[in-house]
Formats: structure tokens, sequence, C-alpha cells
């Protein structure tokens, strides 16, 4: 089942429902007051715009599910249709490249709770803020810039949250859904990186955490198409063993905004 990531219903325990694709149908199975085929009320669209305006104006149910992931162990969650102020559902989130589509809403969406709290290794987090206390180009800036940097240096703060919804919360080569196990990595490395740079969503690329390694480390690369690009070191055999297969790509969640980065990186791995 895969889920949609851009928009969410949440219950009155905080947690997030998805809607999801009906494989058989090709569409979001939706309950609707005026549609009549092909069943009373019954309406299937792959179109997630139709879902999120039907739901939020229009009074419309949805089947939904969870994100395992996202649950304490032990939690079970009322899914299936669900409707949006309908059995204490009177929250919402849309992800930003789609609240141009509640502007005029009654009920504004939330902003993304419900998910656990960042866990950051305090030795991790102490390198971190001396090293951005160290650099000659985070001098001089404000305690907030100070956090957001220290947060990016280490994949996490809005960095993170911008690069999770830039490549939909999976891996951008594997497709894996894991957050736990996806790292945000940077592009253009932080060591030759403006402060703009560091924190820019776009510099980021969300890897599985083998994946990264060979990225952070040069021995794999990308074009401005997505294809994966191997250094000498590396054999398609090897990355056959974690999981990547010959002719692998970045997902279609690349932008053009990713590719100055990307050459970036080439230049400076020897790949250009």
């Amino acid at each position: 089942m895969k889920l949609s990531k851009d928009f969410a219903l949440i219950g009155p325990d905080g947690y997030f429902r998805y809607p999801y694709i009906v494989k058989k149908r090709g569409g979001y199975s939706c309950t609707t007051k005026w549609r009549k085929t092909p069943a009373p009320g019954k309406y299937y669209t792959p179109n997630i715009e139709e879902v999120i305006r039907g739901i939020i104006f229009d009074g419309w149910s949805v089947r939904c599910a969870h994100d395992a992931e996202e649950l304490p162990v032990g939690v079970k969650l009322l899914e299936g249709g669900i409707g949006f102020q309908k059995k204490g559902f009177n929250n919402y989130w849309v992800s930003s490249k789609y609240e141009y589509l509640v502007d005029k809403a009654p009920v504004p969406p939330t902003s993304r709770p419900g998910l656990p709290p960042e866990q950051i290794d305090p030795i991790v987090l102490k390198a971190a803020e001396a090293e951005i206390d160290a650099d000659p180009m985070c001098k001089g800036v404000s305690e907030t810039e100070r956090e957001r940097l220290v947060k990016a240096r280490i994949g996490q703060g809005e960095y993170r949250k911008g690069v999770l919804e830039l490549w939909n919360h999976r891996c951008a080569l594997t497709g894996l859904p894991v957050e736990t196990a996806l790292v945000a990595s940077h592009a253009k490395p932080w060591s030759v990186s403006e402060n703009n740079e560091r924190i820019n969503p776009y510099n980021g690329l969300l890897l599985a955490a083998s994946v990264d390694r060979l990225f952070d480390r040069g021995l794999i690369s990308f074009s401005d198409d997505g294809e994966v690009l191997l250094g000498p070191q590396v054999t398609e055999a090897d990355l056959a063993l974690i999981g990547v297969s010959p002719g692998a790509r970045l997902s279609d969640h690349l932008n053009d905004q990713h590719k100055p980065f990307l050459q970036e990186h080439r230049k400076l791995f020897g790949f250009e």
C-alpha cells in the first residue's frame, strides 16, 4: 500500500492518516454527496488535488491508513473511510506544495504534529556546535541562525524537514520509506558551501544510510538527469549488495534547483 504523504487527516489522538490509491480501482476511494456511480456516493480518482478539495470544502470522506513508522509499538488506529470534521477528525495537514489548495479554507491546515521528536545524539550535537562556533563563516550569526546551522550540519531541523518533503519522505534512489533510516545529505559539501546553501533543502538528497555514505565520500555521484555515476572504487555488483540495481536513477522528484548542487558534487569528486 502506497500512502500519499502530501495530505493527512489528523485524529483526536494526534496521529496522521494518509489517503492511498486502491490498486484495483486506480484511484483514491472517496465517498461524496453527489456522485452516483459506480455505487451510490462512491468515487475513485487518481488526483490528490481533487481529493484534498473534496474533503476540505465539500464534505467528502476518503479511505486512509496510518504509517506504522510514525506509531509507538503496539498502537492501533481507526482507519478506513475518514472525513474532515467527522469522528473527531478536526485537523488536517498538507505539504507546502499543496497549501495553495486550502488558502481559502474556513479551517486552515495545521503544522505537522504527532511525529516522534528528533532524537539527536548529544555527542554529535556538541561536535556540530563546536564546528559551527569555530567556522569563520558563522561568526556574528544570530542565535536562531546558529541553531538552524547546527541542525542542518547533522541533517536535522528545518533542513531535514524540507529535504523530506522534496523527496516525498523516501530515499531518492531506492524508494525506502523508513524515515529513521534516511539521511538528509548535502550534495555540495558543507565545507565548501555558503551558509544559505547549507540550509537550502535543494542542496539535499534524502538517501538510505548506506547510499548516503557512498555519496558523502564521493564514491558515487549523480548526473543532472539523476543517473547514478560510479567512481573507480565502486562496481555495479557493490551497489546490488545494498539494493541498487544497474541503471538506477534518482526519483522523479529531482528538480532543476537540485542540479547546480549535483554539478558541484561531481566537480569536487572528479566526475566531470
